[in-house]
């Protein structure tokens, strides 16, 4: 008999997300006795009941309150961009390349490519599109803090040049949400804010809205084999993360899929969480992103492996 323990953070998950994942896993597995704990409170009386047997714990967040007495632990975590794809590139995973920009820098169009993106080296501050421009590479100059206005990122901490990756006139990207790199829900991202040719003038190129979150955005599903192959992959570059939500951009010339960023914390997983609540009705709702691709189902399934696997 083996004992696991799955730990929701409110706002973020609901307690039903992972009720209904421990259902289906009592129902098939009945060596495994699953506890659901909230990352919010002490959880004592359940983690020393499980305690009495080898244990798994799997949080989409970094844990708080519980304190489990035994078990493998997997949970979210906060980790840079820059190690994020430093990380992925060790394993073979194709990202964008990235150089934080500094006094004398001068780049290679031949290498990087006619334009880069300017955008703050804090992944959390280009959340909102906020300092996120297209550059011409020949074009590309240091600024330093003071020369940024206030209220720019730039003010106040580094500026990266990152690769620039075509996905059209209208600016695409994909989440792909995996747990332990199996893909529960893959959704096509795609801003409403149509991007100026490529041959306009610098300063209309500067004004476009190549980050998606920049304007309102149309949604889809998409089932698409060599996007969910490559999230599978994806999974190793950061194996102690549980839940993977992948962001990857497709190149609209040579169709090469380059991978962004993991988000390998706590508001990764949008099946439930309050602020994608006006956004998943444009899917369907949260009944439908679980559906796609029967995400408890396939939730159940490699906790069930996992467990058996590396419960201690």
């Amino acid at each position: 008999m083996r004992n696991l323990i799955l730990v929701w953070q409110p706002r973020w998950q609901i307690a039903q997300d992972f009720e209904e994942i421990a259902s289906i896993i009592t129902a098939s597995a009945p060596d495994i006795e699953v506890f659901v704990v909230n990352n919010e409170t002490t959880a004592f009386t359940q983690c020393k009941k499980a305690a009495k047997k080898p244990t798994l714990i799997v949080s989409l967040a970094a844990l708080w309150r519980p304190v489990p007495r035994r078990g493998k632990i997997y949970q979210g975590s906060f980790v840079s961009k820059t190690d994020q794809k430093s990380r992925l590139s060790a394993v073979g995973i194709p990202v964008p390349k990235g150089i934080v920009l500094e006094p004398n820098l001068e780049l290679d169009p031949d290498e990087w490519g006619e334009f880069v993106i300017v955008k703050p080296l804090d992944a959390m501050k280009a959340h909102s599109g906020l300092g996120v421009n297209l550059v011409r590479t020949v074009k590309l100059h240091y600024r330093p803090p003071k020369d940024y206005p206030e209220e720019h990122p730039g003010h106040h901490g580094p500026m990266l040049a990152e690769q620039f990756i075509d996905t059209g006139e209208w600016p695409t990207y994909y989440r792909v949400f995996t747990l332990f790199g199996e893909p529960l829900h893959a959704i096509e991202h795609r801003t409403l804010n149509r991007r100026p040719p490529l041959d306009s003038a610098d300063d209309e190129i500067a004004k476009a809205a190549i980050n998606v979150s920049q304007g309102f955005i149309a949604l889809k599903f998409v089932d698409d084999t060599d996007l969910l192959e490559l999230a599978r992959n994806i999974y190793p570059a950061m194996a102690e993360v549980p839940f993977h939500a992948c962001d990857i951009v497709r190149d609209i010339h040579t169709k090469k899929l380059y991978v962004i960023e993991l988000n390998p914390g706590q508001n990764a997983m949008r099946i439930s969480s309050e602020h994608w609540k006006e956004k998943r009705k444009l899917l369907g709702g949260r009944d439908a992103m679980i559906k796609q691709f029967g995400a408890w189902e396939k939730a159940a399934k490699v906790l069930i492996e996992r467990t058996r696997a590396e419960a201690e």
